[in-house]
């Protein structure tokens, strides 16, 4: 670690020296620019401090993101892995990049952050997934380059929100001054009360305004029922925020919930959806979340009796079951289970259900 710091030193002690810097985002020419040093090095200690399950990756040379060869970890990143493309230097994603799968599956699923100051480019068709609190920053002229396909060619995911695509063009610290969207960790709904209170929580919020929280009943169509100011100064954190919601009126059945985020530019992001099974005649609650998920995922029981047998079923859309597994409740306010079926449940739309004594709760599963 020393060694890098040393080298970033020496690289921005010549980058400065040629009169160059970075103060917000853009380039300027005058002495007083050692402040992007600064601001540089500060990210680095920083980010490397918070990500504890991964390596320090820096691309020394330009050349394809599987190339093991480029990267002074010795190994193509990983979950956990703190990223970083320095000025000059492009990288080009040649592959389909998903550091949410194998080893890397949750509860494995360590937070990256990507420090892009040179070109981070998509090869047509080729996307990335990084786990849900992973963050992007881009330090001077750094940028995202699609590639020839347009649309959603290319995409960016951080957990299940789409953050970027071809379509939107090239993106820089300039071209795009809103940073990409606040970054979720974690959005859930129980019963309380005779109420639903919808929770969540934030990795990171910048130019954030507010959350309006928006319900449905057959996960297509939304309708808000609420908003929630940020938390944040100024709309900007970098620690974990915690928000809830109580749903005052919840209807009987499946509900499917979901959180929009709206900047003070008016732009928005949504989060993932969670799904919970209310029955208002009886104070039973099933909690499936996160939703779109890669296959592995939390179920959340509750108002059920301790020590009561419940077994939680995967069907797809053709009835066939792909997953059957019994567990007992150990608490009448809440059992999370963590889903993880032995295998791989392929891409698609599959209905997961929570069954005891003879009723069944059932909630619609996107697996990406």
């Amino acid at each position: 670690m020393i060694r890098l710091l040393k080298h970033l030193h020496n690289y921005w002690k010549f980058r400065l020296s040629e009169g160059e810097g970075w103060v917000g985002g853009s380039v300027c020419r005058h002495s007083g620019l050692y402040l992007g040093y600064f601001i540089f090095l500060f990210l680095f200690i920083f980010i490397r401090s918070n990500t504890a399950h991964g390596t320090n990756c820096v691309a020394r040379i330009s050349g394809n993101w599987s190339n093991t060869a480029i990267w002074s970890c010795g190994h193509t990143p990983t979950c956990g892995d703190s990223i970083t493309i320095p000025a000059t230097v492009t990288v080009t994603v040649d592959i389909m990049v998903n550091l949410t799968t194998g080893v890397c599956a949750p509860p494995n699923c360590y937070a990256n952050t990507l420090i892009i100051a040179g070109t981070l480019l998509f090869a047509s068709g080729q996307k990335m997934t990084l786990c849900s609190n992973s963050t992007i920053a881009f330090i001077g002229s750094g940028q995202i380059v699609p590639g020839g396909g347009g649309g959603s060619s290319n995409l960016i995911t951080i957990g299940t929100t789409v953050v970027w695509n071809a379509g939107s063009g090239t993106i820089n610290s300039s071209t795009n001054p809103t940073p990409l969207p606040v970054t979720w960790l974690e959005v859930g709904a129980s019963s309380c009360g005779g109420n639903v209170c919808v929770l969540w929580k934030t990795a990171t919020e910048v130019n954030n305004n507010m959350f309006k929280i928006e319900r449905s009943t057959d996960a297509i169509n939304f309708s808000e029922i609420g908003s929630v100011k940020s938390a944040a100064f100024r709309g900007n954190s970098v620690i974990e925020l915690k928000y809830s919601f109580k749903d005052g009126d919840p209807l009987s059945g499946t509900s499917y919930y979901r959180i929009k985020q709206i900047d003070f530019n008016d732009n928005f992001s949504y989060s993932s959806l969670v799904s919970l099974n209310y029955d208002v005649t009886n104070p039973v609650a099933f909690v499936v979340y996160p939703n779109p998920n890669p296959g592995s995922f939390t179920v959340d029981f509750s108002g059920i009796e301790n020590n009561h047998e419940v077994q939680i079923s995967i069907q797809d859309e053709l009835g066939k079951v792909c997953y059957l597994q019994t567990f007992f409740s150990n608490s009448v306010h809440s059992n999370k289970v963590l889903i993880s079926p032995p295998q791989n449940l392929e891409k698609g739309k599959y209905f997961c259900s929570l069954i005891f004594e003879e009723l069944k709760y059932t909630a619609i599963l996107i697996v990406y």
